[in-house]
């Protein structure tokens, strides 16, 4: 029972919040209307176009009158008229839709399969990088293990000569 009431009481509150917009939008259309009719251009801009849309309108309605089929049946045709226009847009519109899914995308999919095979290619040129590098500092490593046993193997005959000739 006491759900009820409060899935009741929840529909209000929206009702009022969406209310109270509405209020609220139509009071800040108002005023904004009224604020730009303080200027005469506004005003005279708008009395314009409302005598045009006032004198279209009776025009319109005198042509129904005089002849109510004949302006159904120019209705009619504009109609049909716009409604090939549409269709010929659309055929067009797929055309180039299946144009672009033949032409584009096995080019697309190209420029994917060379994309991965660069980078694979890339991966691997930077694996033999790497080890051309381990080698380049294993070899250092021998050269300046070579370089201190020479150079204390000359140290040590140094001193040998040194103290034979003494």
């Amino acid at each position: 029972m006491e759900q009820q009431t409060q899935s009741q009481v929840q529909p209000n509150k929206e009702d009022q919040k969406n209310s109270k917009l509405l209020m609220a939008i139509t009071i800040g259309a108002l005023a904004g209307g009224a604020i730009a009719m303080i200027d005469s251009t506004t005003r005279r801009k708008v009395m314009d176009n409302t005598n045009q849309a006032k004198d279209t309108i009776s025009q319109f309605a005198s042509d129904v009158k005089e002849d109510p089929s004949g302006k159904k049946n120019d209705l009619m045709e504009r109609i049909q008229d716009t409604s090939a226009v549409l269709r010929e847009a659309v055929a067009s519109l797929r055309s180039i839709y299946e144009k672009a899914n033949e032409d584009i995308l096995p080019k697309v999919t190209d420029v994917q399969q060379d994309a991965k095979e660069a980078v694979a290619a890339t991966k691997e040129a930077g694996e033999e990088l790497q080890e051309a590098g381990e080698k380049v500092k294993e070899a250092k490593g021998e050269f300046t293990d070579d370089t201190a046993s020479s150079t204390s193997d000359n140290t040590q005959a140094s001193t040998v000569n040194n103290s034979t000739q003494s």
